[in-house]
């Protein structure tokens, strides 16, 4: 199984991502860093030279390839849930509503440290039979 962690730039799934795969024994991966190590660039200095588009189709190729079943937390970049080109700048309100249709579990960052965030997630992946330490496939996985 792979858990997922979409929002927002800025919201803490990295930083929280590796703290959770730490306390479940998992490995961790950042999309865009590995989209960064891919392309050999960063992921601005694509974005001007390439353009939105090019990198959503690359951000999609390498999400699907981490997000196959592996116990991996996996941190996507803000823009993970857009496939087409967004830059409006009321973000939050357009991507807030795909973001919590792709969620399995959805938790306020805003006012909460990550060891209390990471803890919470912990605790709905348990209640949802979908958390231990085993080497073997999860339930639902």
């Amino acid at each position: 199984m792979t858990i997922v962690l979409v929002g927002m730039p800025g919201c803490g799934k990295s930083t929280a991502g590796r703290q959770l795969a730490r306390q479940m024994g998992w490995s961790f991966t950042d999309s865009d860093a590995e989209i960064e190590r891919q392309i050999g660039c960063s992921i601005r200095s694509f974005f001007d030279r390439q353009g939105e588009e090019r990198f959503r189709e690359i951000e999609q190729q390498v999400v699907e390839r981490l997000a196959r079943p592996s116990q991996l937390v996996l941190a996507t970049g803000g823009g993970a849930v857009l496939r087409e080109a967004n830059r409006l700048r009321d973000l939050f309100r357009q991507r807030d509503p795909l973001y919590r249709e792709v969620a399995s579990f959805v938790l306020d960052t805003g006012c909460t440290s990550v060891p209390t965030l990471v803890n919470l997630l912990h605790m709905q992946l348990e209640m949802a039979g979908l958390s231990a330490k085993a080497d073997g496939p999860q339930p639902g996985a």
